[in-house]
């Protein structure tokens, strides 16, 4: 609504300043036009840095096969935290943006130990089916409830005595990080 307004208004004042005085200009601006502006240059500048992060995988793991599993398991980190941003109704901002950091992280070291038990299941039981799969990932129930519960618990605090820009991003944090884990398990 926000933009068709702006539009609106954008056009009638254009109609109208033509018979302004030479040296009189105007703005129009509101939230969602620079929340816009701001996720359209996010997505150019994400690129190269996806590129970068996928390099790394392949690097680190001397596998393609393995980037590609541990790249698409960030899909989920972002999902995460959008899911975390549609439940407290927050638009998406650059402060809103950096909880997306510990979650990416946290869903990186997560999906790389699955990976890891769900590969050593298969490689002892001599088959790469669901079975092993199943149990590569029973055997990281530990660390999922850990970070089920450790993480908002441990952003409790932040969230119940920090500043307005530390509450915001404890709660998305504590929220994207269980979402996450189980859009994982």
């Amino acid at each position: 609504v926000d933009t068709k307004v702006a539009g609106a208004v954008d056009s009638w004042v254009k109609a109208y300043s033509k018979n302004w005085q030479y040296g009189m200009s105007y703005l129009i601006d509101s939230a969602s036009l620079r929340q816009q502006r701001f996720l359209q240059e996010l997505v150019e500048q994400l690129v190269p840095y996806v590129v970068v992060l996928m390099v790394l995988l392949i690097a680190a793991f001397n596998s393609l096969r393995h980037a590609v599993i541990l790249g698409c398991s960030l899909t989920t980190a972002l999902l995460g935290s959008v899911a975390a941003h549609w439940l407290v109704q927050m638009p998406i901002s650059l402060i809103s943006l950096l909880s997306l950091i510990p979650v990416t992280c946290l869903t990186l070291y997560f999906a790389t130990i699955l990976l890891i038990s769900i590969e050593a299941e298969a490689e002892v039981t001599n088959r790469c089916d669901g079975r092993a799969i199943l149990a590569g990932t029973i055997s990281q129930r530990w660390l999922a409830l850990s970070l089920l519960a450790g993480v908002p618990l441990m952003l409790l605090p932040l969230y119940l005595q920090g500043s307005e820009l530390w509450s915001s991003t404890a709660l998305l944090i504590s929220l994207a990080v269980p979402v996450t884990v189980i859009a994982l398990m």
